[in-house]
């Protein structure tokens, strides 16, 4: 991201801006907010791989990807039937939540594909050797679950 723009966006608003780009730890949000005067910083890639990159205690891999499957898990208990009547899969459903006594609704789900990935991201810093994160991936238990119970009953035996 070319912060230059960010800052020059920043001296010729008197709205709130938020800069948005090279962030791949905790420290590069200070550097960013100090180069561009910005009054936020996002971050949306690192995120994947790192959900706690804003957390100070830095917490290990596994139990990142354990929170993540309980989150996971809670959507999938929530998503309303599709026309066919199933609640998961490619396609997706519609998950409603609660919040507030506010219904939401969103066609975000918890689809097998994404988190594969997600918990891809998240174990790639766990090493090559036996019981790494690589090795774990490689499994074909993990490529072909189809379902997000079988992807948790397997990361959790695993990363314990």
């Amino acid at each position: 991201a070319d912060l230059t723009v960010v800052c020059a966006l920043k001296a010729a608003l008197r709205i709130p801006v938020l800069s948005n780009g090279n962030v791949r730890c905790r420290g590069d949000v200070a550097a960013n907010l100090a180069f561009t005067g910005a009054d936020g910083v996002m971050s949306a890639e690192q995120l994947l791989r790192d959900p706690a990159l804003f957390d100070e205690t830095s917490p290990a891999p596994a139990a990142l990807v354990g929170e993540y499957l309980d989150l996971c898990a809670a959507c999938e208990s929530r998503a309303l039937p599709r026309e066919d009547g199933s609640k998961n899969g490619k396609d997706g459903a519609v998950t409603r939540s609660v919040t507030t006594g506010v219904e939401r609704y969103s066609v975000w789900w918890p689809n097998i594909e994404v988190v594969r990935c997600h918990a891809k991201r998240m174990l790639e810093g766990l090493g090559t050797g036996r019981g790494s994160g690589l090795e774990i991936l490689q499994r074909n238990t993990f490529r072909r679950a189809e379902e997000v119970a079988r992807v948790d009953e397997y990361l959790r035996k695993r990363l314990r």
